[in-house]
């Protein structure tokens, strides 16, 4: 017997049994029902109708969807890369120094001048458009990266707060390599 079978089997049993409880209308007292006892066995219970004919009020319309948990789609190339952004700059505006990050997370390398020298706090920022765009590696090989604009707002040494638009390229792992963001101004 399947999943859904045994689980169509329990819902008709149940059905049964609720059909049984609320035809009993007797009240020994205010607060309970007077219920005899019903005995169902699979021989006595209704057939096994298609959910669709089972009355509104005991149909379970997650009861078939169950079995078969939806598929999660695989993030595509754009999310992988803003994820991986997105955990840099948070670490960089929790306050986490470079060294921290570089420690917490080995698969990722960041080249952001400004965060390495301490030269800003971020204080917030906002990923804009991405878009992937192609190039050739060093070796002749063609490649490509996801290009994020993204404005930061950080303070400088001074206490000022500097609002910036910078350009990250964040590039995929080729092989045993790891995430690489870098930014361009």
């Amino acid at each position: 017997m399947t999943t859904i079978s045994r689980r169509r089997t329990t819902l008709a049993l149940y059905a049964a049994v609720l059909v049984a409880i609320s035809g009993c209308n007797e009240l020994s007292q205010p607060e309970t029902a007077k219920v005899e006892r019903a005995e169902v066995t699979p021989s006595s219970a209704p057939s096994l109708a298609p959910a669709s004919s089972v009355p509104e009020n005991l149909a379970i319309p997650e009861l078939d969807r169950a079995s078969d948990p939806p598929s999660k789609a695989e993030p595509t190339r754009q999310e992988l890369a803003e994820a991986k952004l997105r955990i840099a700059l948070d670490s960089w505006a929790f306050g986490d120094s470079y060294e921290e990050f570089e420690g917490n997370h080995p698969d990722v390398m960041v080249f952001e001048l400004d965060w390495r020298a301490h030269r800003y706090t971020l204080i917030g920022y906002e990923v804009g458009q991405s878009r992937i765009e192609g190039f050739t590696k060093d070796d002749g090989t063609p490649s490509s990266m996801v290009v994020f604009a993204v404005t930061l707002t950080y303070t400088n040494m001074a206490g000022q707060e500097v609002k910036r638009k910078k350009q990250y390229n964040v590039y995929d792992p080729d092989g045993d390599e790891e995430w690489q963001i870098v930014t361009t101004n």
